[in-house]
């Protein structure tokens, strides 16, 4: 498994349990984000994180699925386990395909082209 580049901004908070590590549950959405650092212990996986965490009670819509989360940016399967400063990111999903957004902008711009020239 290749290593993830964890930043060093983030500082090891004194809990009662050395067995324990930080990390940070985070969800964006489209007009708010929400960041979480919770301690859990080694082993804990991505889902357990999150299940730990309770984001779900502050944005009551998210769910966990698998392809829909990872750790710094690259999408992890749900049972990986996380390691001390990880950020565990929960994507949502897209409101528009990027191909489909792409073609109307493509359309848009011709229609104005071809309205320039009447």
């Amino acid at each position: 498994m290749d290593k993830l580049k964890r930043p060093r901004s983030l500082i090891r908070r004194q809990s009662k349990s050395r067995d324990l590590f930080p990390v940070q549950v985070s969800l964006a959405g489209a007009d708010t984000s929400i960041v979480l650092t919770i301690n859990v212990k080694p082993g804990t996986t991505i889902r357990e994180a999150f299940d730990q965490s309770g984001i779900q009670k502050i944005a009551k819509n998210v769910r966990l699925v698998e392809g829909r989360a990872g750790i710094f940016g690259e999408i992890r399967p749900l049972d990986t386990p996380v390691q001390e400063n990880d950020r565990i990111e929960i994507y949502r999903p897209l409101a528009a395909s990027p191909k489909e957004t792409r073609k109307k902008r493509i359309e848009q711009s011709q229609n104005k082209n071809t309205r320039n020239l009447d």
